[in-house]
């Protein structure tokens, strides 16, 4: 199964663990490239790198979110989810604590696999800007969708 790792990059540790023992359990993992300690990167590099993750998720079967005990998830998380939300991918939460990881075995994925619901993206669209080219992302998607729809059913009346 292809696996996209998604969270803060402040989990670093976190983010190496997951990434092992899902390889070690015979999954395709992707992650992310640049962690924010040591590296820094500039806006123009940050941009592209959000982009390929973008392209990671949708290449995907499942994605699995990597939260601390807290739930912490920023601004780079939360347009992850929703984009993995409008590619219709399951998320999987990760959450650390004392006990450390509680990797949920994935072979039952897709029969009672978890993923967020509307309720969650709305709280999350209200408790924080998405930003204006998330916006953008997410209606221009909204958009496709409807042509797709469309041209599938050209009978329909159009609801625009």
């Amino acid at each position: 199964m292809k696996v996209c790792l998604i969270g803060s990059t402040r989990f670093r540790e976190e983010f190496v663990e997951v990434n092992q023992e899902l390889t070690r359990r015979g999954h395709l993992v992707y992650s992310v490239a640049f962690y924010k300690e040591p590296t820094k990167v500039d806006e123009h590099t940050k941009e592209v790198l959000d982009l390929v993750h973008l392209q990671k998720i949708s290449e995907s079967d499942v994605v699995v979110l990597i939260t601390d005990k807290e739930g912490y998830i920023g601004d780079s998380t939360r347009r992850e989810v929703i984009w993995a939300q409008l590619e219709k991918k399951e998320i999987v939460p990760v959450q650390y604590g004392p006990e450390g990881l509680d990797l949920p075995d994935f072979s039952s994925l897709g029969q009672d696999g978890w993923a967020f619901n509307d309720e969650f993206l709305r709280s999350l669209r209200e408790t924080k800007s998405l930003g204006k080219s998330t916006e953008e992302i997410m209606n221009r998607r909204r958009e496709e969708e409807e042509e797709e729809e469309n041209l599938e059913n050209p009978d329909q009346p159009q609801t625009h």
